[in-house]
């Protein structure tokens, strides 16, 4: 199996697998770069891979086919981007940081507004250099909170897995001022866009190469 290097990106699967019992020394880890997971399913390196982003989309647009989605199942609604400072950059700039975090909900609402979709395909279609024909027509909620109990369950994950050696609580980690609440579960209202699924953001998933006739 194949993922990123050093990305964490395994951890879902590993949570997958054990969850039907499969232990890590039932299967071999082969981390390679992103961009070379399709030539590593090509060349049999790896018989099955966990791409991302933009790969995702083009390993499906090749002929692979997605048989799970871990990142869903085991890691939905934690952070899929955080933005870090220093305590002391807070400290002498928490008004330039409260006008950013101003900033990202404008955005935010923007990007979830239906009215706005043909401009956010727009955009999607920019970033990942692809015809705005492929871009999705439905995307995945966005939320600028913290949520608190989702976060808390993927730094027990990667605690439980090794990779790190201390464990980390939720109260260590944002600060003092970021958006918080205590869990998605409580206000999630699923995709906001009816139409063709995908979105770079919830592309960890694993799949396999398709048979051809």
């Amino acid at each position: 199996m194949s993922w990123g290097i050093k990305t964490g990106s395994g951890i879902p699967l590993f949570q997958a697998l054990e969850a039907v019992g499969v232990t890590e020394d039932a299967f071999n880890e082969v981390s390679v770069p992103y961009a070379g997971v399709q030539a590593a399913l090509e060349q049999h390196t790896v018989d099955k891979a966990l791409p991302a982003g933009t790969f995702y989309q083009q390993m499906i647009d090749a002929g692979f086919t997605s048989i799970a989605n871990p990142i869903r199942e085991f890691q939905g609604n934690q952070p899929g981007t955080l933005w870090v400072a220093t305590a002391q950059g807070l400290g002498s700039n928490a008004q330039a940081a409260e006008k950013f975090v101003a900033a990202m909900r404008e955005a935010v609402s923007f990007y979830q507004d239906p009215e706005n979709l043909q401009e956010v395909r727009q955009t999607n279609a920019e970033v990942n250099q692809i015809d705005i024909a492929k871009a999705p027509t439905m995307f995945v909620p966005a939320s600028v909170d913290f949520n608190i109990a989702e976060s808390q369950s993927g730094l027990d994950a990667m605690s439980h897995f090794g990779l790190i050696e201390n464990p980390v609580t939720t109260k260590e980690v944002p600060w003092d001022k970021a958006p918080r609440r205590d869990s998605a579960a409580v206000n999630w209202s699923g995709p906001f866009h009816h139409g063709r699924g995908g979105c770079a953001g919830k592309s960890h998933t694993a799949i396999r190469k398709s048979s051809r006739t």
